[in-house]
């Protein structure tokens, strides 16, 4: 019986991070449409704004991490994956937010925004999860792409 020799390649630390960051934000963009957007409160949507304002930080944590663990370095490779991401993370930011400033010119949609007192944030806080979720989700692409 002959065994094939295949060569099976671990996801680099950026790919398994973009992925998991992904579903985060997928997840979080769902707690956010329901407590901040649909049903706003205020300590909810603070805490959603705390997390988001941390993602940054988790990022950098988890690379240490996996640098002293497994001495994982990133290259040239990596920043150009995280460059595009960074690219798609601000059209989607921008588009979200040129968006909702056409939806508060019309005062068929400007109601419902601004019927409750938190919505309106709620709402540009979700832009910019659904963004995250955009950029991380294009990351983890760009890596699988190369992988192939």
């Amino acid at each position: 019986m002959a065994v094939e020799n295949t060569c099976i390649e671990t996801p680099a630390f950026g790919e398994r991070y973009a992925r998991s960051a992904a579903i985060g934000a997928a997840c979080l963009a769902m707690w956010t449409l329901v407590v901040a957007v649909i049903a706003p409160s205020p300590f909810p949507l603070m805490s959603v704004a705390g997390v988001l304002f941390l993602s940054h930080w988790f990022r950098r944590r988890a690379l240490s991490d996996a640098q002293r663990r497994r001495g994982v370095l990133e290259d040239e490779r990596d920043a150009a994956f995280l460059a595009y991401g960074d690219r798609l993370f601000r059209s989607t930011a921008s588009v979200w937010a040129l968006a909702l400033a056409a939806a508060l010119v019309v005062p068929v949609a400007r109601e419902p925004l601004l019927a409750e007192h938190l919505r309106l944030p709620g709402t540009l806080v979700l832009g910019l999860i659904v963004a995250n979720f955009a950029g991380h989700t294009a990351t983890a692409f760009a890596y699988a792409r190369a992988r192939r």
